[in-house]
């Protein structure tokens, strides 16, 4: 499923965003896209979060014609299960669609704002509260 891009941005980033479209003067109606920085594979993603849990990663493609099934499955599953799952019938599209890419230059150039964490830092961190409150 490979070769698609898509555009990553940490929590606190999004929320200094928010914070900057909140309160710095623009013109009404605007939308701004927001992102960290230029999209990423989902190759550069898999080592950036296996580097951040400190684990070894292993690529397995995955064609898009098993996600619907998979998904149908998986949603099946989890409510038999009673039990919440990432992968389901709704998140399918995203999975297989191409390229999600947002860009942040428009809020760049009318409001001053960037993002401030890479990908990798994000992921570090992330990861590091997962740990401290047992999720891994």
């Amino acid at each position: 499923m490979g070769k698609g891009a898509v555009s990553l941005i940490h929590a606190q980033d999004c929320a200094a965003a928010i914070e900057t479209i909140l309160t710095v003067d623009h013109p009404s109606g605007r939308v701004y896209p927001v992102d960290d920085g230029p999209p990423h594979t989902p190759s550069e993603i898999a080592k950036a979060v296996a580097a951040a849990v400190g684990r070894k990663g292993i690529r397995i493609p995955i064609p898009r014609f098993v996600v619907y099934p998979a998904a149908a499955l998986s949603g099946a599953l989890a409510w038999i299960r009673r039990r919440p799952t990432l992968l389901t019938l709704d998140k399918a599209p995203e999975i297989v669609a191409p390229f999600q890419v947002a860009g942040h230059e428009a809020i760049t150039r009318d409001l001053g704002w960037r993002p401030a964490i890479p990908m990798e830092e994000g992921f570090r961190t992330t990861a590091a509260w997962y740990r401290e409150n047992g999720w891994i």
